[in-house]
């Protein structure tokens, strides 16, 4: 777990330097160092529960009758749709709720979406994500790897956020490199974030090999 905290968050950091070089962010004047301990509950709380769910529970349900590489690319699709969906801040009275109130809060859903490019990168980053913790623990038969890198990417990206903000008052200014942070700052969105995953994900996929020398490696 130690482990997969360590690659993740220090793919962050790599990103977060290459953004600072490139322009793309600049440093905060007042960052708010007590925030600090909410990031690390939230690292760790929500990927411990992400990880058993998706991974845990979702993945290995799909392991049961579908190939290993099918039931991690549904697992990692559901993954990234999931964190868009999420209903509509408004409160019908009682007596106006119908059969149909259900329904109309599915298509609610629409409002709270991101514009379409700030969307597909962030689908795309978690997608991509998903891939990597689904492969991970396909092949270590275990969460404690896909928790270290859910926990390190969470970590790294919310403690970016923390101490960098975008060097344009429009976050989606820098796009397609770098985008705003979605989902309560934990996603990253642009090919930055897209690389630094994948790069991440290739790591873990070295560390694997080295660790199960005797194991015929797959790739990611």
């Amino acid at each position: 777990m130690i482990t997969g905290l360590l690659l993740a968050a220090g793919c962050v950091v790599l990103l977060s330097a290459a953004s600072l070089l490139a322009g793309f962010s600049v440093w905060r004047e007042d960052p708010n160092i007590t925030g600090l301990g909410r990031i690390f509950l939230t690292a760790g709380f929500v990927s411990v529960i992400e990880e058993v769910v998706f991974r845990g529970v979702i993945l290995g349900i799909c392991l049961w009758s579908l190939s290993a590489r099918t039931s991690v690319f549904a697992s990692s699709l559901l993954f990234a749709v999931v964190h868009f969906i999420k209903p509509a801040k408004t409160r019908l009275p009682a007596e106006a709720v119908q059969w149909s109130s259900g329904l109309s809060e599915i298509f609610s859903f629409a409002g709270s979406l991101p514009s379409v490019a700030v969307l597909a990168f962030g689908l795309a980053s978690l997608f991509v994500a998903g891939w990597v913790l689904g492969q991970s623990a396909v092949r270590t038969r275990s969460l404690w790897l896909p928790i270290g890198l859910h926990a390190g990417l969470i970590l790294g990206v919310q403690t970016k956020n923390l101490f960098l903000k975008p060097s344009v008052a429009d976050a989606t200014g820098h796009l397609p490199w770098v985008g705003p942070s979605l989902v309560s700052g934990s996603v990253p969105t642009g090919l930055f974030a897209l690389a630094g995953i994948i790069f991440a994900g290739w790591l873990a996929h070295l560390y694997l090999q080295h660790v199960f020398r005797s194991a015929v490696p797959r790739p990611f």
